[in-house]
């Protein structure tokens, strides 16, 4: 069982992260988004999930700004490894590998994407909000 001081430690660097990213320092963002993952990774498993939308995928959103396509597909493939199947996460991944010119690699994210994301309501611009 996660106690509420579990879940903060998911969710102060999460804002912490926010912060550091509206005062333009993109490198405070990224460290602090690795230690939300890492807290994150020490949950127990709950359903639903005590903390809701995976850190990584802030993360990734945060190295695709950038410029970093290489490391956000490495967190991407990580997050699908732990949510099979996660749309937020897939059109990360298509991004990132489009971003380095996998364009065929991009293609087959982007049709997983799709599937994955054809009962939504909301069109994605980013893997984060």
């Amino acid at each position: 069982m996660n106690t509420v001081r579990d879940v903060l430690g998911v969710a102060v660097p999460t804002v912490q992260a926010r912060i550091a990213v509206a005062e333009g320092r993109s490198d405070e963002a990224v460290a602090a988004l690795r230690l939300a993952i890492a807290a994150e990774d020490r949950l127990a498993y709950n359903e639903p999930k005590d903390w809701f939308f995976p850190a990584r995928h802030l993360l990734g959103a945060q190295l695709m700004q950038a410029g970093k396509a290489h490391e956000a597909e490495r967190v991407y493939r990580d997050d699908l490894q732990r949510n099979p199947a996660n749309g937020w996460a897939l059109y990360g991944l298509s991004a990132a590998l489009k971003a380095q010119g996998r364009t065929v690699e991009a293609a087959e994210a982007a049709r997983q994407f799709e599937i994955a994301w054809s009962g939504a309501d909301t069109r994605l611009t980013a893997s984060a909000f």
